[in-house]
């Protein structure tokens, strides 16, 4: 009998620039969320300015450590910044070894000196939770509601302005946007349910309407929410003005409370229990 020999996989090597686009392809067939893909697109993009537009067969463990020595020079970038494109170029460079574009090597991510996070105090927490007065303007009154609705949930601001009315049934909120791609469902407290559907009726929305709309029924962008809330604090006499911050004073409360990191990785819609236990 004639011995058959396997065919060996033909190795395809491309322009890095190339390279992305398939890559980014990809990654958009996996369901990523636009804003993943622009930051991958943009910090790839960086390492390609920085290393050229070689062909991926020439790629080695020298080009990103020279990507990195150009990071760190860069007085406008902080150790975490720095961290944050590593791990990016990582994903990407790894894609490319695990298509057999370029050589294999190892890619350690830089480290970073860990800061203690300063949550919102219970001062900070009363002042930012006081309901406003009967005539406040439509703004303050949504950042006064959007406060309550993190505290009580730790939702992320991107899933916060994707939010539709619908989305709220009694005290069930479904979050349909979220980081991982997978939908949370969620139960609001009496307070924040109750804030919540007054809000619906003050504003007359309609069950198709985003919960968070402007004026003319529009989708609210993430900056201008932002922007809101940085006003609304301070002029309640808040320093601290990140929302992200608050889902972190929200984490953390809820597990003094609890003690169940499981619960909690759950509603924070942690992929890996390690994300919540960090």
């Amino acid at each position: 009998m004639e011995r058959r020999s396997r065919t060996k996989i033909q190795k395809v090597f491309l322009p890095l620039s190339q390279a992305l686009d398939d890559f980014l392809s990809e990654k958009e067939s996996q369901n990523c969320r636009k804003p993943t893909l622009d930051n991958y697109k943009l910090m790839c993009g960086k390492f390609i300015e920085i290393v050229g537009d070689k062909s991926t067969s020439d790629i080695t463990k020298k080009d990103y450590d020279y990507f990195l020595s150009v990071l760190k020079q860069d007085g406008r970038k902080n150790e975490t910044s720095v961290q944050s494109y590593c791990r990016v170029i990582r994903v990407f460079l790894y894609y490319l070894q695990d298509n057999g574009m370029c050589e294999s090597f190892t890619i350690q991510l830089p480290r970073t000196q860990k800061t203690i996070k300063h949550l919102y105090t219970d001062a900070e927490l009363s002042a930012l939770l006081k309901k406003p007065s009967d005539d406040c303007l439509e703004s303050e009154y949504m950042s006064w509601v959007i406060t309550n609705l993190v505290l009580a949930t730790g939702l992320r601001l991107n899933s916060i302005v994707n939010l539709k009315v619908s989305d709220v049934e009694g005290n069930q909120l479904t979050v349909n946007v979220t980081k991982s791609n997978r939908a949370l469902l969620l139960t609001l407290n009496p307070e924040c349910e109750k804030i919540v559907k007054k809000y619906i009726k003050l504003f007359r929305l309609q069950s198709d309407d985003f919960l968070f709309c402007t004026q003319d029924f529009n989708q609210y962008q993430v900056d201008s929410i932002k922007k809101y809330i940085r006003r609304y604090n301070l002029s309640r006499g808040v320093q601290k003005t990140s929302l992200h911050l608050l889902r972190h004073t929200f984490a953390s409360r809820f597990y003094a409370e609890t003690g169940d990191i499981y619960a909690l990785s759950r509603i924070l819609g942690h992929a890996e229990i390690s994300t919540t236990q960090r």
